[in-house]
């Protein structure tokens, strides 16, 4: 049995002063000269451990060493194995290998040339240990701190900007900022700047519910002081320059551990063996944060915030602004829908004007559900005229408000508000929209504990009222459930999804996108309809 073979790779030059002499006479000096310098060093070492020496030489203009072309023609016989012949394989084998040597050659002399630097002559350098790239500081804590407090006047000025209803459509601007002016502005740098550096300073662009994502109830805008860690420890470990030991790192890991539930930690050993998606980590922070809202929330609070965090009621948030797609908000009334849906005071502590007796409440609760004004009525009208025209898009035989006086004891009785023929199995729906709020005291107790109570309960009130009588009809008896937050009942949900593929299939439209629109419509006008009604009792008051 032959013995391994120890390949040892070297580059020289016939210009080297220490070979210049005996190049210029014999061709093949310099290589000569390193593969006895080669073997000399390592020959004793390979005899003990069993290998056989043979140093692989090159030299700087393509030539090859003796032992060098040995070898290769040695392994240029394998053509048995790969098919192909001897004199194939030794060409292709010095080919592979000269143009390398000839690239690698080139690469250094063209470095040489612009200063050590892989980019163009025009593109900028520095030496210097403190910098700025992108809006990105790159340096020492005292650098980075002091770039981000003096840009950190940005953002606010633009929010304030925001603000002034009358110089904007606050509605638009509202969602340039969500996509454009948040916290995708800021993430290079939170994911190229260590979070000891920059986290204390990004705290000065969060809002608590705001920076959550709209599926969790908030805007999106993301907290850029939270996902600090989670953006430098995807960036750094993906890099492959970092090692389990690196300061910067262990602090990141640290600070990430800090913010999430025990069981969802980390440590740097495993972040740089498997590299996490950014989105992944942010996940969890995002998650943590919600709970922790929770938990140091009221009761009522913490029912609004279940209800805005339920599955499609942001749909409103992340809608492209449309006044032909009835997707827009003038800006008073966009105003009034923020500050609700963040919960913050939308009363100014004063009686309602249509019903003296009752109090408005800061979080709007009254003036969305109060029976006075026609608001209610007008709200669900509405909502059932949007259900109605998607049916119609899809080709449905569709009949609104059916069932008025059908029989004796009923004779105010509506199973319908919309009458679809041939929903299920031929058999005709009856579709009764109706919406409640989950802070009724006698909701607010499930609520507080469930994700879609409220809507449940509307959904088995309905059921109580009309299964009797549609099914002395003929129809399946469907709630169209909905809290003022947006959250639609399960038995809503069930409807829209295959309403969405009937309109993917008429409208020659994606089924994600239809569904989307039929959430972005339905919540948007829920959520003009309470800022309204919220407004109009401010305006009574005037």
């Amino acid at each position: 049995m032959g013995k391994p073979t120890a390949l040892d790779l070297s580059v020289t030059s016939p210009l080297n002063p220490l070979t210049l002499l005996e190049a210029g006479v014999t061709a093949g000096a310099a290589a000569k000269a390193t593969e006895e310098r080669k073997l000399k060093a390592n020959t004793g070492k390979c005899a003990d451990l069993g290998w056989v020496c043979v140093p692989v030489v090159a030299v700087s203009y393509g030539a090859w060493g003796l032992m060098a072309r040995d070898f290769f023609s040695k392994l240029g016989s394998v053509d048995y194995i790969i098919g192909k012949s001897k004199s194939v394989v030794t060409h292709e084998l010095y080919g592979r290998m000269s143009i390398n040597l000839v690239r690698a050659n080139a690469t250094a002399i063209l470095s040489s040339r612009i200063g050590n630097s892989h980019f163009p002559p025009v593109v900028e350098s520095s030496l210097l240990p403190n910098m700025d790239i992108l809006w990105v500081p790159i340096g020492d804590f005292v650098h980075c701190s002091r770039f981000i407090a003096e840009k950190g006047a940005t953002p606010i000025t633009l929010v304030k900007a925001l603000v002034d209803v009358s110089a904007v459509d606050l509605h638009v601007a509202f969602s340039i900022l969500c996509m454009c002016g948040s916290y995708c502005k800021l993430v290079l740098l939170a994911r190229a700047t260590p979070p000891s550096h920059c986290a204390d300073y990004l705290k000065l662009f969060d809002e608590e519910q705001a920076q959550l994502s709209p599926s969790l109830g908030g805007f999106g805008f993301g907290s850029l002081a939270l996902h600090s860690s989670a953006a430098f420890i995807a960036s750094f470990a993906s890099s492959g320059f970092c090692s389990s030991e690196n300061i910067r790192m262990l602090q990141a890991v640290t600070r990430f551990n800090a913010q999430v539930h025990p069981l969802e930690s980390t440590t740097a050993e495993a972040v740089l063996a498997c590299p996490p998606l950014q989105r992944a980590l942010s996940k969890k922070l995002d998650n943590h944060a919600f709970q922790s809202l929770l938990s140091s929330s009221s009761q009522v609070n913490k029912t609004r915030i279940l209800s805005v965090s339920a599955p499609h009621a942001g749909s409103w948030i992340s809608a492209t602004p449309s006044t032909g797609l009835d997707l827009h908000l003038d800006s008073a009334e966009c105003q009034v829908a923020l500050r609700w849906w963040l919960g913050l005071d939308t009363s100014g502590g004063s009686p309602c004007p249509l019903c003296p007796d009752t109090a408005l409440d800061p979080l709007g609760h009254h003036a969305a559900t109060c029976r006075h004004g026609g608001d209610v009525v007008a709200r669900r009208n509405r909502l059932r005229d949007i259900f109605a025209n998607f049916c119609c898009r899809a080709h449905l035989s569709v009949q609104v408000k059916v069932g008025y006086g059908l029989a004796r004891d009923h004779i105010n009785s509506r199973p319908a508000d919309i009458l679809v023929e041939g929903w299920d199995r031929e058999k005709p729906a009856a579709f009764d929209v109706t919406v409640t709020s989950p802070l009724t005291p006698v909701s607010l107790n499930n609520a507080s504990a469930s994700v879609g109570a409220a809507a449940y309960a509307a959904e088995c009130r309905k059921h109580a009222a009309n299964d009797t009588r549609c099914q002395e009809l003929g129809w399946l008896c469907i709630p169209l459930a909905v809290e003022t937050y947006g959250n639609w009942g399960k038995e809503a949900q069930s409807v829209f999804s295959p309403l969405a593929s009937l309109l993917s299939i008429s409208q020659a439209i994606p089924k994600p996108k239809m569904l989307s629109e039929i959430y972005s419509r339905l919540n948007m006008s829920l959520v003009r309809s309470v800022a309204r009604a919220i407004m109009g009792r401010e305006a009574v008051q005037g």
